[in-house]
């Protein structure tokens, strides 16, 4: 079975975003260029990612790919809101433990 590249991009955690995404679809997905990542360290290397899906798979890889591009797969605001207010939340519980603790 062929492989197909369908995204090609410098940013590891968006790739890493859409491989996830399409794992999670059922599709068997191979990211290729990451061990380079921390071998270029400061260089800008544009492109030296890659996504490749096997040929069968290239059209919903690329369906995919745009939803994310539409922002379809976005946290809406108000999931984001309340994980940030827990965030906050637990910040200031740790704050409070400390001072208990002196």
């Amino acid at each position: 079975m062929a492989v197909k590249s369908v995204y090609r991009g410098s940013d590891y955690f968006e790739a890493q975003l859409l491989k996830g995404i399409m794992e999670q679809e059922g599709l068997q997905v191979f990211l290729q260029g990451a061990a380079l990542q921390g071998a270029m360290g400061e260089v800008p290397a544009m492109g030296h990612l890659s996504i490749d899906v096997n040929d069968t798979d290239q059209d919903r890889a690329t369906e995919i790919i745009a939803a994310y591009e539409r922002g379809d797969y976005a946290l809406d605001e108000g999931l984001d809101d309340a994980l940030d207010n827990q965030k906050d939340n637990q910040k200031d519980n740790q704050n409070d433990n400390q001072r208990d603790d002196k």
